[in-house]
């Protein structure tokens, strides 16, 4: 009888206090990754036991970071960002990984089958963000000539590019681009004051010959934002991007919810740890919710004065 008793002490106690080891991976800091952890974080049960890995802008040691990972000492790895996600899924094959926040999914090298990557990993993104959400505001734009700039070696800016090359070329539309590199030959970061006219000189050949310009998610763009801001009041440009930038100053913000991402990869962290599904089970795409988020205050400033049936579908602000 005590024998028994034992057995069920035992069972019992390794169902309680079971617990999963995630390791978070991000090869930088950005607003929209803090959103996509808070709702990772906030929807995984108190047994999943989370460790941050961040590499603050130094991928070598991010890849340092990886290659600490083993079956013995991570459960599930949660990456955020194009570059960690790449790296993971090279470096590690036997534990499961969840990936989100890729700047262009479909371009990223990393996403070749929406249903199943076929291997260990899987995650949630949105299929043609940038081209979806331009093509949902040229429904109420009539924009003849895009500007963009991007950063010449970064994986989702080259994404991005493609995706608007696309939405430009089918809606016959003048794209003007700049380029430039970040980072020296040893692929470290320049100073900032190097960066920063970079930038000015990039906007100073698209924006006079352009209507609308478009600015992608970039850790470095947010570090330079106030440069980018003065010259968009200086040229008075429309400006086109994500609700993270509308929060800083832009004139049009496409809303998608990045918390709602971190919610759903929280839920299939669950499936994989809890229900034993395998990654290759679960698919990438979800269907998005695009919101416009115009700011009239701003528009005033650069004597941007949209149509009727932008306004009414838009969420009106004035900051």
């Amino acid at each position: 009888m005590r024998y028994f008793i034992f057995l069920f002490l035992i069972i019992f106690s390794s169902n309680v206090f079971a617990y999963h080891r995630i390791a978070i991976v991000q090869h930088q800091n950005l607003y929209t990754y803090e959103m996509i952890k808070n709702g990772f974080i906030e929807n995984i049960p108190e047994s999943f036991v989370v460790t941050h890995y961040n590499g603050e802008g130094d991928i070598k040691k991010i890849e340092s970071d990886i290659d600490q990972f083993k079956p013995e000492n991570t459960d599930l790895i949660f990456c955020l960002g194009t570059i960690s996600s790449k790296i993971v899924i090279q470096k590690i094959k036997n534990i499961p990984i969840i990936i989100t926040g890729l700047g262009a999914p479909g371009y990223s090298g990393i996403i070749n089958d929406w249903k199943s990557s076929g291997s260990n990993f899987t995650g949630i993104e949105i299929k043609n963000r940038a081209y979806n959400s331009l093509r949902i505001l040229n429904n109420y734009l009539n924009i003849k000539k895009l500007g963009f700039m991007y950063l010449s070696k970064a994986p989702s800016h080259l994404g991005t590019l493609k995706e608007i090359i696309k939405f430009t070329s089918t809606n016959n539309i003048e794209l003007i681009t700049t380029t430039f590199d970040n980072r020296d030959k040893d692929r470290k970061k320049l100073p900032r004051k190097v960066i920063d006219e970079a930038i000015k000189n990039s906007l100073d050949c698209i924006l006079p010959n352009c209507d609308f310009f478009y600015l992608t998610i970039s850790k470095t763009f947010s570090d330079h934002f106030e440069t980018i801001h003065k010259k968009l009041i200086k040229y008075k440009v429309p400006s086109i991007g994500s609700n993270i930038y509308f929060n800083f100053g832009i004139t049009i913000g496409i809303y998608t919810n990045p918390f709602f991402k971190g919610k759903a990869c929280a839920q299939y962290a669950k499936m994989i740890l809890l229900d034993n599904f395998l990654p290759s089970c679960l698919p990438f795409e979800i269907e998005p919710k695009f919101e416009i988020h115009y700011d009239s205050g701003r528009a005033e400033l650069i004597d941007f004065k949209p149509n009727f049936n932008f306004i009414i579908n838009s969420q009106i602000y004035s900051k």
